[in-house]
């Protein structure tokens, strides 16, 4: 059986999502981490992870591509919603640009001031802050970028950030969001600093990552951003991130 890659983070759903930025406040999470909604016609269709970084124009976020991709016919009509703990903005498509080396988008983010990533731009093989992955597998999305792949050991020494998304629609604050919990989970996540699952922080990624992973961070234990997670593969314990040195310039 050939090896399925999964990308994790694309996730389509059809629930209307309204929502404040302080339905989302956790103060488990940092604060340059964020969701990002694709909405076409105002309708929501994927959801993924993301942070932001320091940019001449300001702010940009930066996530999977695959997370934003879509035929050409749908981007005039789309826009990316972005979730902080400190703030929501919608932005057109359009703005946004894809990094030509590899699955990043990077979206700019102008008149708005907030925590930016600090990241580290040039990672050493055998170094422990490094990034890990065998990046084996016949999809030709990965191919060029497996070669630039560190080896990190050990592994629990990164931490991974995202949002994961499940499957069921819940109501929450006001917020129509599909995701695997219950209501009163919800609330105490969003609103008592739970950190276990509207914003996940594992210490390994030998477990599967939940959807809507892929954008996030892996950051190391001072704090710095070193890579960025795009998928997996079913049935293996590999998991794929991009070294920063590819997302943050």
């Amino acid at each position: 059986m050939n090896k399925i890659v999964v990308f994790l983070s694309a996730v389509f759903f059809f629930a209307a999502f309204v929502a404040n930025a302080g339905d989302f406040v956790n103060p488990a999470v940092p604060d340059f981490l964020g969701t990002v909604i694709v909405e076409i016609d105002h309708k929501p269709t994927a959801v993924g992870s993301g942070f932001l970084i320091a940019a001449e124009s300001g702010m940009e976020f930066i996530t999977a591509y695959h997370v934003i991709e879509m035929d050409d016919e749908d981007i005039i009509a789309s826009s990316l919603k972005i979730f902080t703990k400190n703030m929501v903005v919608s932005i057109p498509r359009l703005s946004a640009r894809k990094n030509p080396e590899s699955d990043l988008a990077h979206i700019p983010i102008s008149g708005k001031k907030g925590a930016t990533a600090a990241h580290i731009t040039t990672p050493q093989v055998g170094e422990t802050l490094t990034i890990f992955g065998t990046g084996q597998t016949e999809a030709s999305k990965f191919r060029g970028i497996a070669q630039s792949y560190y080896g990190h050991k050990p592994v629990w020494e990164l931490w991974q950030y995202g949002v994961p998304v499940r499957v069921v629609a819940t109501n929450v604050a006001g917020c129509e969001i599909i995701i695997d919990l219950c209501k009163d989970q919800l609330r105490s996540i969003f609103h008592s600093g739970v950190q276990e699952f509207r914003y996940t922080k594992v210490k390994s990624l030998t477990q599967e990552m939940p959807h809507g992973f892929s954008g996030g961070p892996a950051v190391n234990q001072n704090g710095e951003v070193v890579g960025i997670y795009i998928g997996g593969f079913t049935y293996t314990n590999t998991d794929i991130l991009v070294p920063v040195s590819r997302g943050g310039q």
